[in-house]
């Protein structure tokens, strides 16, 4: 019984860690979509460690550390590419 309760604490706490989809930055322009994978970027990934200006980083950096801590960041997989379409657009070879 013991078990069964921290493993729905745990759970728990995992689904709280979750981002909430938003629907509307799924039609919305660009810079909104922007704006939302921005703020999911320094909600979630700031709680880990000092936020990265993606500007110092390539794209095919910034693809790598994405896909290697996106599934640790605690952002929903649905909310992934507005994260990581921010830090594309803003990567020092996007420009």
């Amino acid at each position: 019984m013991k078990k069964l309760a921290a493993m729905l604490f745990v759970l728990g706490l995992v689904a709280a860690c979750e981002s909430t989809p938003n629907p509307a930055a799924e039609a919305a322009p660009a810079d909104q979509t922007h704006a939302y994978g921005k703020k999911l970027y320094e909600a979630k990934c700031g709680t880990c460690h000092e936020l990265y200006d993606p500007g110092d980083f390539t794209r095919t950096e910034l693809r790598r550390a994405f896909k290697k801590y996106a599934p640790k960041s605690g952002i929903k997989r649905a909310d992934r590419p507005y994260v990581e379409e921010y830090l594309l657009a803003n990567a020092a070879d996007a420009r």
